[in-house]
């Protein structure tokens, strides 16, 4: 099965229904509650072009496109309790981000899309110079080429019913605290751009860079995609990082490198963070991940940490796994997949560890 093949099947809803009647959620601006409609379903017609607009704080910005071209508030005048419902972000280029915070209190973003510029397919391949660096960056540092500097500070952020794709990385996000918490929910992320350069490290939700959260909710997401890197990607890379009490429960993972990390430590250490929930997942093997479902097996057995009712899901069609398989639970394994051999990875009988 080609790579494009693959992609198309993976990205669109081809009547193969997960376990617990999952199908990728309805996410994105067409399926924000009352959107006013278009031409056609992604034309934008009845979107405003916001490139004029200056984002103001304690506001709601409903059915904008291109809001300031990306840029919320800014490192001299940031903006706090901002919602935006039904809104699209469109970009194109190398070290492109897409949504570019700078906020020194709440932010939302629900049923919003970010994908690359002139595209409305998003179950077609993304050629590598059409599709952008970043999806959402709020990492608190200066990002490649360094003209911008991108933060949530003393602020809840909430990503929800959001259709990101086309990217490289579709987040750089770190910060969360107990108090100022992120949340991840009912997402689709899929169909990254083309590595075709080998120069892109492909990534999902997460802090590729590595760095330091606490309190992240991810639920109820479609992460699932070829890639060469994770699907969900909190790093340790440079390292150390600090990642601390994430629910991640109730999603679909599947495809890119090693489809699940969240790892922390020393420099270089695989080591998994601690107070991480991770439960009632799915694991799909429509799309075969470059090297195996996790990262690390530390996600089950760091301290504070569970591991349970992650299920197995071998779909019509799919590129590895045995049919056998399916409906059996996972297990956090991190060995390499030798073949296509799932055997290592599946139990009929739950995780105790």
């Amino acid at each position: 099965m080609s790579m494009f093949s693959r992609r198309l099947q993976a990205s669109s809803v081809d009547g193969s229904v997960a376990p617990g009647g999952y199908t990728p959620p309805d996410a994105g601006f067409t399926f924000a509650p009352g959107y006013p409609g278009g031409v056609n379903d992604f034309a934008g017609t009845a979107l405003q072009d916001g490139s004029g607009i200056t984002i103001q704080s304690n506001q709601t910005y409903s059915y904008y496109k291109n809001l300031q071209w990306g840029n919320i508030g800014t490192l001299g005048n940031p903006v706090h309790n901002v919602t935006f419902i039904g809104c699209l972000w469109e970009a194109d280029g190398a070290n492109t981000a897409a949504v570019v915070p700078a906020c020194d209190g709440d932010i939302t973003f629900q049923y919003c899309t970010i994908r690359p510029t002139n595209h409305t397919d998003h179950t077609a391949p993304v050629a590598q110079n059409a599709g952008y660096q970043y999806g959402i960056v709020a990492d608190g540092t200066l990002a490649s080429p360094g003209t911008w500097n991108s933060f949530v500070e003393n602020g809840e952020l909430i990503v929800d019913h959001c259709d990101i794709w086309g990217y490289a990385n579709a987040t750089m996000v770190q910060g969360s605290t107990q108090t100022y918490p992120h949340s991840f929910t009912y997402n689709w992320v899929h169909n990254a751009r083309l590595n075709t350069s080998g120069d892109d490290h492909t990534d999902g939700i997460g802090c590729p860079a590595g760095g330091s959260a606490a309190y992240v909710t991810i639920s109820h997401n479609w992460i699932e995609d070829i890639g060469d890197t994770q699907g969900l990607a909190y790093q340790n890379s440079p390292g150390p990082s600090v990642w601390d009490h994430f629910t991640i429960t109730n999603n679909v993972f599947g495809g890119w490198g090693f489809t699940v990390n969240l790892s922390s430590g020393t420099p270089g250490s695989p080591g998994g963070g601690t107070n991480i929930i991770f439960e009632d997942n799915i694991f799909s093997t429509r799309i075969r991940p470059a090297y195996g479902p996790l990262y690390t097996a530390a996600i089950a057995s760091g301290s504070g940490n569970s591991w349970r009712r992650n299920t197995w899901w071998v779909p019509s069609g799919a590129a590895w796994g045995s049919p056998a398989h399916d409906g059996w639970y996972w297990m956090p394994v991190d060995s390499n997949i030798i073949g296509n051999d799932d055997t290592p990875y599946v139990s009929q009988t739950d995780y105790t560890g």
